[in-house]
């Protein structure tokens, strides 16, 4: 369009300099020669040239025709045996004959068709959705878009069948008939899963099948949305309500399991924790009990080592841990003898002897294999020793 706009202005331009210049021709041959030369000079043939060529600027601008680069084009002509000529207009100039050819213009590039439930988003205002039932009788209500072009090597057959009816008379009754068709293979529990998508694919195919032999092009047929009936809505969102008690259900079911799992992890836990406890206590009293075993092993060693030979001392030490109440000694060898204490006393005639249950008898240190002892007694002053 801007390429015949500059030619319509250049075409006004020549218009405008031609007049101009004939005028300023007249006027000065007028001056020249006066009004009758001027008159035969008007009728003469060189008076014919600027005529001629404000009659050629338009045929010229109507001979010249420029496609758009988003334009295909077809010539209807006089000259053609069908009436239309065979190859199509691509982008760019091109010539034809003027007034007895004809240019028919089509879009190259992608057009969208949209059948909507939506008022403005569809082609069409209002609710042009498309109502399908399924296989189990069931209504579902598809919004469906189709993207479409126009083939270049077939927009002759294109124009001559449908013209610029294609959308209306061609497309969309195609999209009609194959979404029905295809909807009422299937359940409604289908469309509404994941065979929706094969329900897209089989609408796509039949939609080029129909439209692809004579001239239009189908990118793609989309399947925007799917709505059901509010019966079945309603029973779908029972079903998931249902389905979601069941879930939670589960889900506490499972919860308590791994809390009683948990529980029960823990008392084992705690159980070998005690056990590895009293064990621990067990090996550190059995290991306290052997150390203390070897100590008094090795201090029963060191005495004995000490006492070897040494046998008055080991009679020293038996008589320093004598009871301090004793009343008599058994003094050792061959005589063992019990004297009571208040015989060996020459100080006190007047004590009475102990009585037999409160003597103290000392054992025999035969076993021990001491020699004679020298026993000094606690005697009263003046008191005779008595030695063995």
């Amino acid at each position: 369009m801007m390429m015949l706009r500059v030619l319509d202005v250049l075409i006004s331009l020549l218009w405008l300099l031609t007049l101009i210049g004939t005028l300023v021709y007249f006027w000065l041959l007028r001056r020249r020669a006066g009004w009758l030369a001027t008159l035969r000079q008007v009728f003469s043939w060189r008076s014919l040239v600027p005529v001629l060529i404000l009659l050629a600027l338009p045929v010229l601008r109507l001979s010249v025709v420029f496609i758009e680069p988003h334009e295909l084009a077809v010539v209807i002509s006089l000259f053609e045996p069908n009436g239309i000529r065979q190859q199509t207009l691509q982008s760019g100039f091109h010539w034809k004959w003027p007034l007895v050819e004809e240019v028919v213009r089509y879009p190259k590039y992608a057009q969208s068709y949209t059948m909507s439930g939506h008022a403005e988003e569809g082609a069409r205002l209002g609710d042009d959705a498309i109502l399908a039932r399924t296989a189990d009788g069931q209504v579902v209500i598809l919004d469906i878009t189709a993207i479409v072009r126009v083939d270049p090597q077939r927009l002759v057959l294109l124009h001559m069948y449908w013209q610029d009816r294609y959308i209306e008379d061609l497309l969309r009754p195609a999209i009609r008939a194959h979404s029905r068709t295809e909807v009422s293979k299937y359940t409604v529990d289908e469309v509404n899963s994941e065979r929706r998508e094969d329900v897209q694919r089989a609408i796509d195919a039949g939609v080029k099948q129909s439209c692809g032999g004579v001239g239009l092009h189908i990118e793609q047929v989309l399947v925007r949305n799917i709505t059901f009936s509010d019966q079945y809505a309603d029973s779908v969102e029972a079903k998931m309500m249902a389905l979601q008690g069941v879930t939670q259900t589960r889900y506490e079911a499972q919860q308590i399991e791994n809390l009683a799992e948990g529980e029960g992890e823990r008392l084992r836990v705690i159980a070998e924790a005690e056990a590895d406890a009293v064990l621990i206590r067990a090996e550190a009293e059995a290991r306290a009990r052997v150390i203390h075993a070897e100590a008094e092993a090795a201090a029963l060693t060191a005495i004995g080592g000490a006492l070897f030979g040494r046998g008055d001392l080991l009679t020293y030490r038996y008589i320093d841990k004598l009871s301090p109440n004793f009343k008599a000694l058994l003094l050792p060898h061959d005589a063992p003898l019990i004297l009571p204490r208040p015989t060996m006393d020459m100080r006190d005639d007047a004590d009475p002897a102990p009585p037999p249950e409160q003597r103290t008898s000392l054992p025999s240190l035969d076993g021990i294999g001491a020699g004679p002892l020298p026993v000094d007694l606690d005697l009263a002053p003046g008191a005779p020793e008595t030695r063995p």
